[in-house]
């Protein structure tokens, strides 16, 4: 018996990435704008992507190149899952740490040092492709 793994019709996907935060297994791949797909290697065949996408453009298809997924494969993706998980909480915290710490050296300078930092910002931006 094969797996059933989801596909994304390209012809109906407008590249709104919600399926890539919707999979906890990392097997949608794609940047917003543009096309996604699907990883059948990592594809458990949950179904959580199906209601995250606003055309309905991924179906469950069976996929004879991968077996039925065992016990062993789902634990080993359910522990991939929780590693991402945790790693982005992770960069999640670092950037809300940092940011705070930018508002509290923002918050503790006079008016003119506000001003440089503005103005220094401003400069960096335009000066970027």
């Amino acid at each position: 018996m094969s797996a059933t793994v989801a596909r994304v019709v390209a012809a109906e996907c407008i590249g709104c990435a919600r399926c890539l935060d919707a999979c906890p297994f990392e097997a949608i791949a794609g940047l917003a704008q543009r096309l996604h797909v699907v990883l059948p290697d990592l594809c458990t065949g949950c179904k959580l992507c199906l209601p995250a996408c606003p055309v309905d453009c991924i179906a469950l298809e069976p996929d004879p190149a991968h077996p039925e997924r065992d016990r062993a494969y789902r634990m080993a993706a359910r522990d991939r899952a929780r590693r991402s998980r945790a790693r982005t909480r992770a960069r999640r915290a670092h950037a809300r740490a940092d940011l705070a710490q930018a508002h509290a050296r923002f918050r503790g300078q006079d008016a003119a040092a506000r001003r440089r930092d503005i103005a220094a910002a401003v400069a960096r931006a335009q000066r970027q492709p």
